[in-house]
């Protein structure tokens, strides 16, 4: 019901306009931050390649997400794909040290959507409280015959 509620608005109308209403759900988790918690490396959930099908994500919080002591994702903005004449590199600490993240406050609901190669990271949860996402990734159409669909959901 959760990932119905979210697609039904603008974050289902971009994905089908980013992905197509075949696109495949290929996963579905929840994302726990525990208080205390240390912040992840910066990664990519993915590796760039002009041949590889488009995989989107889309984060929801749970609960308002307004406090950045709650170890939201922080991200690094347009490192998904090369920029022209450029190579796209996978994240190190030296190379996001060389760029600006952002987060995002979210109110319970609100939903982020980012290209599997997107360097991010979880925060640390300096907080006393835990904070918790739903992820759930879409692919560009492949052959998983039976596998439910974004247009099963928008």
């Amino acid at each position: 019901a959760v990932l119905r509620a979210s697609l039904a608005g603008e974050a289902g109308a971009l994905l089908v306009a980013a992905l197509g209403r075949d696109a495949e759900l290929r996963e579905i988790q929840l994302i726990v931050s525990e208080p205390g918690a240390a912040a992840q490396d910066v990664h990519s959930d993915s590796n760039w390649s002009a041949d590889a099908p488009r995989l989107v994500t889309m984060f929801v919080a749970l609960h308002d997400l307004l406090d950045e002591r709650m170890g939201p994702t922080f991200f690094w903005p347009n490192t998904h794909a090369p920029r022209e004449g450029e190579i796209w590199r996978p994240p190190t600490a030296s190379l996001a040290a060389e760029r600006r993240s952002v987060w995002y406050a979210l109110r319970a609901g609100d939903a982020v959507l980012m290209d599997a190669c997107t360097w991010h990271r979880g925060g640390a949860n300096t907080s006393e409280t835990r904070r918790f996402l739903l992820a759930a990734s879409f692919v560009a159409a492949a052959d998983g015959g039976g596998v439910p669909r974004l247009g099963d959901f928008v």
